[in-house]
């Protein structure tokens, strides 16, 4: 998958998020939440720190004819399980 297919993709998370209430300062604060990482050879997305998806290891199902399925619909699932398995830590306060 190219760079210029998947920046808008993660644009158009990275502004859901923004819009997203009391995310706003979290993003002025810490920048960006999703990110796009190149080497030249391989293109990564790191979610909150974390690696959710590569071009190297393509997790995303596929469908009879071999095309991948939605690469916003696979990265928003990956996000949810981040944010679930953190929201399982506990924190002594």
């Amino acid at each position: 998958m190219k760079l210029s297919e998947i920046e808008p993709i993660v644009y158009e998370l990275n502004s859901e998020i923004y819009e997203n209430d009391g995310m706003q300062k979290l993003i002025e604060n810490y920048g960006e939440i999703l990110e796009i990482r190149s080497t030249g050879f391989a293109t990564c997305i790191i979610f909150l720190g974390f690696q959710i998806w590569n071009t190297e290891d393509d997790e995303r199902e596929t469908y009879d004819n071999g095309e991948y399925k939605s690469l916003s619909y696979f990265l928003r699932k990956k996000i949810i399980f981040v944010l679930e398995t953190l929201s399982k830590l506990k924190v002594e306060i």
